[in-house]
């Protein structure tokens, strides 16, 4: 079967009054129901997301803050207008501020979000490698603990802790690193500015009109981010879900390693006992095809994509032998090539003449000529079904 991995191409609003827009093609548990991937509402701070395998549920009272969209590993979750990038961070070092900060008392050029915790960890890694001086500073306001997107742990602490795991900090070199500054601002400054960094400064007559024309311009243009963005793909069983997260992830790391090792644990590795027997039971059960079945003449098995698989154990909890296993990997210097794991030799079915990798005795019939496992069963079936006739 040739698999093919499909990246997002339908995003569809999953509520009238919030932004966040989803993918079912994209996520985990829609499209392989043994995966119970829950990052999503296990991120939501107002506990208002669920997702299983009927289909998302985005309950009234979002917040629009983004964090599971930035916990979700295939990005089948997007906040509909955030769009951060590291096109600022060239030319200085990048700041990451609250929308709710007054823009007059932000940074110039900083990068204004619904909350920091909304980053994923390859946007921080973009920035902090497109950055002049490789740092990344996230200003801590102190208004988190109060804010209902927020907490007593600050949103984007974890991944602060994440991100600077995976960064390799080399003597010698500028060490890459997120920071989170602790600046804070009285409470009665949050939320009370306008994001528009041009009314808050005194405005002529002639400031006033040009920025009126440009709203009434602005407003009579239709929405750009309509309920459902892209067309809807035909179902199609040979595809696998994009892991866009990770794969994003790990080009960043080996654009700012300069062929340092990776982190340690970054990476799984398969091994397969003397138990298989080839079903591919676990290629089939893989949601990104990390596994992936293969045949080259008379030789079959499963390979395996190292910077596809994201450790979900699917395929050691559905291989029937239990012949594998998944661990973590040492910490390589560059990403590791496509492997094959098993290697079997095939025969042709004599009746059916279907490829199959006999095991031991089974498979060959009384006149020694080779048969697959389901064309023998067949045979005796007949036989028992005849033998009193005859």
């Amino acid at each position: 079967m040739n698999i093919r991995l499909q990246a997002v191409t339908r995003l569809v609003q999953l509520a009238p009054d919030a932004r966040l827009r989803g993918c079912e093609d994209a996520c985990l548990p829609q499209r392989h129901a043994g995966v119970a991937c829950s990052a999503c509402s296990a991120a939501c701070p107002g506990g208002v997301l669920k997702v299983s395998a009927d289909g998302f549920d985005l309950a009234p009272g979002c917040l629009d803050c983004g964090r599971c969209a930035a916990a979700c590993p295939t990005h089948a979750l997007e906040l509909g207008g955030f769009h951060p990038d590291c096109a600022t961070a060239r030319s200085i070092s990048p700041c990451i501020d609250c929308e709710r900060v007054p823009p007059a008392a932000s940074p110039a050029g900083a990068l204004r979000v619904p909350c920091s915790g909304a980053l994923r960890a390859s946007q921080l890694l973009a920035l902090a490698n497109a950055s002049p001086d490789s740092t990344v500073t996230i200003l801590d306001r102190g208004w988190c603990a109060e804010c209902t997107a927020g907490g007593a742990t600050h949103p984007a602490a974890a991944r602060v802790d994440e991100v600077n795991s995976l960064l390799d900090i080399t003597p010698g070199k500028p060490a890459r690193r997120v920071v989170l500054a602790h600046h804070p601002l009285p409470p009665s400054l949050r939320g009370r500015a306008a994001r528009d960094p041009g009314l808050e400064r005194p405005l002529g007559r002639r400031d006033f009109l040009r920025q009126l024309v440009a709203h009434t311009a602005s407003a009579a243009r239709p929405d750009p981010t309509p309920a459902a963005i892209g067309s809807a793909a035909p179902p199609d069983g040979r595809t696998r879900i994009l892991p866009a997260e990770r794969l994003a992830l790990l080009q960043q790391l080996q654009n700012g390693t300069h062929g340092q090792p990776l982190h340690a644990g970054l990476l799984q590795q398969i091994e397969i006992g003397p138990g298989c027997c080839n079903q591919q039971v676990c290629a089939r059960s893989c949601p990104v095809a990390a596994l992936h079945p293969y045949q080259d003449e008379d030789i079959s098995g499963v390979a395996f994509e190292p910077a596809l698989c994201i450790g979900c154990g699917a395929c050691a909890a559905n291989c029937p032998e239990q012949a594998l296993r998944l661990v973590a990997a040492p910490a390589p210097r560059a990403l590791p090539a496509t492997t094959r794991l098993s290697r079997h030799t095939t025969q042709s079915c004599f009746d059916c003449a279907a490829p199959f990798v006999p095991r031991g005795a089974r498979g060959v019939g009384e006149d020694d000529d080779p048969r697959c496992p389901a064309c023998e069963k067949s045979r005796e079936l007949g036989r028992s079904l005849f033998a009193g006739l005859f």
